[in-house]
């Protein structure tokens, strides 16, 4: 039943993305389900703020701040290379093996 309403709850388009991402972590649902959030806060123009980093717990923000660099420095910001944006995602942020940190 708490998964039915976390969905629902999802689906929700004016829901904060680092809310959705709390609410997972509050309640251990699976990571998978937040690949479209992680997505769109590592594609946007801001880095996650102060508040937001509390709200994500340290450890969540360093890997999508980690992230972020890693998509922003190889130049994959471009709609072109959606497909290797959401690779690195699911390695770094789902999976939680990084596909390089090592930025080249």
């Amino acid at each position: 039943m708490t998964q039915v309403a976390f969905k629902a709850y999802d689906a929700l388009s004016d829901v904060d993305p680092v809310d959705k991402i709390a609410l997972y972590q509050r309640y251990g649902f699976p990571r998978k389900n937040l690949l479209s959030v992680y997505v769109e806060l590592c594609i946007r123009g801001t880095p996650l703020s102060i508040e937001e980093g509390r709200k994500v717990g340290v450890e969540a923000l360093a890997v999508i701040a980690q992230t972020r660099e890693e998509i922003i420095k190889r130049g994959l910001l471009s709609p072109t290379y959606a497909n290797h944006v959401r690779v690195i995602i699911t390695n770094n942020l789902i999976d939680l093996k990084p596909s390089s940190y090592c930025l080249r």
